[in-house]
């Protein structure tokens, strides 16, 4: 049984309405997707199973939710839910692999790794080896001071 109703300029198909379940069929909904969510993409088409991630909301008089937007960024799924929206994810559709693959793989790149810098401008604290100790003792030699094995003179 197919019973069409109209929401929000929307065609929508209920394809069954039973007491375990309702599934409907609702179109079209456009897919968007920029280059500043290129990171949430491709966390998501290099999962083992992709996803398609639909924000749904029920507004007052409608008898159930209905789906707003819809996205492939996990980032941008992760953000409406920390919102309090109601996300829903199905599938990823096959032919969207490729075609969203190749968008996050020209727009992605992964931060660097940022060196944390040590508040010793001169290097002279570093010790993880003898040698190293022992150009550590030559540095502070120079510099008029002496180091001994856990105190200072």
């Amino acid at each position: 049984m197919v019973v069409t109703l109209r929401s929000r300029g929307r065609t929508i198909a209920v394809l069954q309405d039973d007491a375990m379940r309702k599934c409907f069929a609702m179109g079209p909904l456009p897919l968007r997707i920029f280059p500043a969510e290129a990171e949430g993409i491709y966390l998501n088409v290099t999962a083992p199973h992709p996803m398609l991630f639909v924000l749904l909301r029920c507004d007052e008089g409608e008898a159930w939710p209905t789906p707003r937007h819809v996205t492939v960024s996990q980032n941008e799924a992760a953000r409406w839910m920390d919102g309090g929206e109601w996300v829903e994810s199905c599938p990823l559709p096959s032919p969207l692999w490729d075609p969203l693959r190749v968008f996050a793989l020209a727009h992605y790149r992964p931060e660097r790794k940022r060196r944390v810098r040590r508040n010793d401008p001169l290097g002279i604290l570093k010790r993880s080896t003898d040698e190293e100790m022992g150009a550590t003792n030559d540095r502070l030699a120079r510099l008029g001071k002496t180091q001994t094995s856990g105190a200072r003179k």
